[in-house]
């Protein structure tokens, strides 16, 4: 929405302002791609006074834009083409890069986009995205943060000229952020090179791949198994000093509070309260952890320890679907204990805090206006939240920056 343009005051009967706050018969005016106000009708209309466009929301809930807080847009192309994961998780990989480098660009590129606008239309406003191969994405307006993913699989030449390109990237885009794979592809100097990097530019967020399979416990604990076996290679002297990847990735000086820990599936006895203390998110994949049939997901040793927990889908290589609605569906399954509160966080809050949007997924002034209207069957505001995050409500309406999204 530019500046020249009017106001849009939007009335709902149901206003989530926050996860733990929400308005009957509300309202929300947007300026310039920002929340100027939001709160009760009456009130937020008297700010608005005339002259301002006018909309009633369709589907009964309007809250902020979902976030998707892990993806791999690229890979939307594999959808269907790769057994589900029930081997090892260093064959799946081995399937992965054959069938991606057999589909060539163009159709990875249309899979991108596809994968884009498969979140527009379930209520995704950005999208945490792994940027491996550099492909563009034709409707930038989507909401993708690209995070470009570095590694150097040990190879040291390889993590010179990765942690150069970081250094070159770091401040060519505001937006940016970086991946540094995973423990087992990303060597201690290559770690050291891009924590310097995030280091001197404070608006840097990562993302790094993390305890997410039992092999890759093997790989460092031992240096065996699936994943030496795909590398060539174990730890290296840098990562043996260590008795786990968490506390080399602290010796390392990686900056923990701007820093997705993705997948977390088995956390050791104490990391939960570590990773509470350092200010990390953790990132889960319901979708995607289904999708390879793995053991119960710890949510509750994360989420009583003060772990930050966002949702994300992962990719269509290793998921059914980019709908951030049926991830927290497959998590309230899996979970039953969490809250529909707790789950809105997950989709919202936690996800916008980390890669530092205005106003962190709260509908407040100056919030950046990225919403989503939600069709519900009732007024009452806990049991729409409840329909909301257990699958049983349609997007009704999407706004990015202000701007609808057209959803049909």
């Amino acid at each position: 929405m530019s500046n020249s343009e009017p106001d849009l005051l939007l009335r709902a009967p149901l206003v989530q302002l926050a996860p733990d706050r929400c308005v009957e018969d509300g309202a929300v005016l947007l300026r310039g791609g920002r929340v100027l106000e939001a709160g009760d009708w009456g009130r937020v209309a008297a700010v608005a006074g005339a002259g301002v466009r006018r909309v009633e929301v369709e589907g009964g809930l309007l809250g902020a834009g979902l976030v998707n807080a892990h993806a791999h847009l690229e890979l939307g192309g594999l959808a269907g083409l790769l057994e589900r994961g029930t081997g090892s998780f260093g064959g799946w990989i081995r399937s992965l890069m054959r069938t991606r480098a057999e589909l060539g660009e163009a159709a990875l590129e249309r899979g991108l986009n596809a994968g884009l606008r498969r979140a527009q239309l379930t209520g995704t406003t950005r999208i945490a995205d792994i940027d491996s191969l550099g492909l563009g994405a034709t409707d930038e307006r989507g909401g993708r943060q690209r995070f470009v993913e570095l590694l150097d699989a040990g190879d040291a030449q390889r993590a010179g000229l990765e942690g150069e390109r970081a250094r070159e990237l770091a401040g060519s885009d505001s937006e940016l952020g970086f991946s540094p794979h995973a423990p087992y592809t990303v060597s201690t100097g290559l770690m050291k090179r891009l924590a310097r990097v995030a280091q001197g530019h404070p608006g840097v967020r990562l993302a790094v791949h993390w305890s997410e399979t039992q092999d890759e416990l093997s790989w460092w604990e031992t240096g065996r198994g699936g994943l030496a076996e795909l590398l060539g290679r174990g730890p290296d002297p840098g990562q043996r000093s260590h008795p786990g990847s968490l506390d080399w990735m602290v010796a390392c000086g990686l900056p923990l509070r701007r820093t997705a820990l993705i997948h977390g599936n088995w956390p050791a006895p104490g990391e939960p309260e570590r990773l509470a203390r350092s200010g990390a998110t953790l990132v889960h994949c319901p979708g995607c952890h289904a999708w390879f049939g793995r053991e119960p997901f710890p949510l509750r040793r994360y989420l009583d320890a003060g772990v930050p927990v966002a949702l994300g889908t992962d990719s269509l290589a290793s998921n059914e679907d980019l709908d951030l609605l049926r991830e927290a569906d497959l998590l309230r399954r899996g979970a039953p204990d969490a809250s529909p509160a707790e789950v809105w966080a997950m989709l919202t809050t936690t996800g916008a805090r980390w890669l530092g949007l205005a106003g962190g997924g709260v509908l407040e002034p100056g919030a950046r206006a990225d919403l989503t209207a939600l069709r519900v069957g009732t007024g009452d505001p806990a049991a729409a939240l409840d329909q909301v995050t257990s699958g049983a409500a349609e997007v009704a309406g999407v706004w990015l920056e202000g701007e609808p999204v057209a959803i049909t």
